[in-house]
């Protein structure tokens, strides 16, 4: 039996002031955090996931049109966000952004979900967790791309949270792939140079 948290992806509208005095200068930005996908929710007790196969032999661009066809989960209180949550979580924050004149968003970390290479293990043919990296990058393009997609005009800026590594939970490489990888990733969601 799987152990779930209570996580949902948070909207938070903030103000930035270039300066205390003048409030005529302020700047109106969207910080998202604690996304948490779980591609591995739908799978019940199916192992391998057929689903997390599917992933994993698919590029990135791909994944929305596979989790659409085979995420069918329906999401249980306390559950990590699945592809619907993620979707419909995305089109609020769009909606919230245009509505406030949001000039950027923070997109503040813990993209993937609890305990996520414990998921891959468990659900992926890969037991030896060779390819584990991989499918890691692959999530974290996933949600890039649909990062995109729901702010194609303005700038994400991006920062990893402690669920967010090709290790485990609370574990980083500073100067390592993952950091190399997140900063050609998430550098495309950037349009001011």
């Amino acid at each position: 039996m799987r152990f779930i948290f209570f996580i949902l992806l948070n909207l938070v509208f903030l103000t930035a002031f270039a300066a205390p005095e003048k409030s005529a200068d302020k700047v109106n930005f969207l910080a998202l955090g604690d996304i948490h996908f779980d591609p591995f929710v739908s799978c019940g007790l199916a192992k391998p996931c057929p689903l997390i196969e599917k992933l994993r032999a698919a590029p990135a661009k791909e994944w929305s049109s596979l989790l659409r066809q085979y995420d069918g989960s329906s999401l249980q209180y306390g559950e990590d966000s699945n592809y619907t949550l993620l979707v419909s979580s995305l089109a609020a924050a769009k909606h919230a952004a245009k509505a406030n004149d949001a000039k950027f968003v923070l997109l503040m970390g813990d993209l993937l979900g609890h305990s996520y290479r414990q998921f891959y293990s468990a659900y992926s043919s890969d037991t030896k967790l060779n390819e584990y990296a991989d499918f890691v990058k692959k999530t974290l393009e996933f949600i890039n791309i649909e990062v995109a997609k729901a702010f194609p005009d303005i700038d994400v800026y991006s920062v990893p949270g402690n669920n967010d590594s090709y290790h485990d939970d609370y574990i980083s490489v500073p100067g390592g792939a993952f950091f190399a990888d997140t900063a050609r990733i998430w550098s495309g969601l950037i349009k001011n140079s």
